[in-house]
């Protein structure tokens, strides 16, 4: 570079991807000054996700998603995923093919009893957004019966009640 009395220029040519770079320039007064700069070459994002196999689970379950169409994806592009359960990831590119998740809280706090699942795929030039519904986070089950007797002789009613606790989504 020669930087003039009223500025400069410099042009360089830089294939599809997220480069990095720092300019350094030290004038004859020995004076060092650096610019750092990063450079997106690309266009906009393509692809989505699906949910995979089942999403009516129980709490400590998974369930996990697969990206679509996102092999053109320039590096420089991210890919995010809101769980619905306050959990949210990212990922740069490329990201794992899937992508598991474990809920841990029942979906039936929700006001329809399910989660949604958001995801945006985005680099500087623009951002695609997607996701599923209907994530269903059921409450484990724990069986409690209660009999009316221990001993119950022939001809003699026998009552159980059932004092079982869990509920299933999204009827919670």
């Amino acid at each position: 570079l020669n930087p003039g009395a009223t500025g400069w220029s410099d042009q360089q040519t830089y294939g599809i991807g997220l480069y990095t770079g720092t300019y350094t320039i030290t004038p004859p007064n020995g004076c060092v000054e650096e610019l750092d700069f990063n450079v997106f070459v690309g266009d906009v994002p393509d692809g989505g996700a699906v949910a995979n196999g089942n999403t009516t689970i129980c709490v400590g379950d998974d369930i996990t998603l697969s990206w679509t169409n996102i092999n053109n994806n320039p590096p420089g592009t991210n890919y995010i995923v809101d769980w619905g359960d306050g959990n949210v990831e990212t990922f740069t590119h490329p990201p794992p093919a899937v992508v598991p998740h474990t809920y841990t809280v029942s979906s039936c706090s929700q006001g329809n009893g399910e989660y949604s699942v958001n995801y945006e795929i985005e680099n500087p030039c623009d951002t695609r957004t997607g996701g599923f519904d209907q994530v269903r986070v059921s409450e484990t089950p724990v069986a409690d019966f209660t009999l009316s007797t221990d001993t119950v002789c022939v001809n003699t009613p026998l009552t159980a009640t059932d004092n079982s606790v869990g509920a299933q989504a999204p009827q919670c």
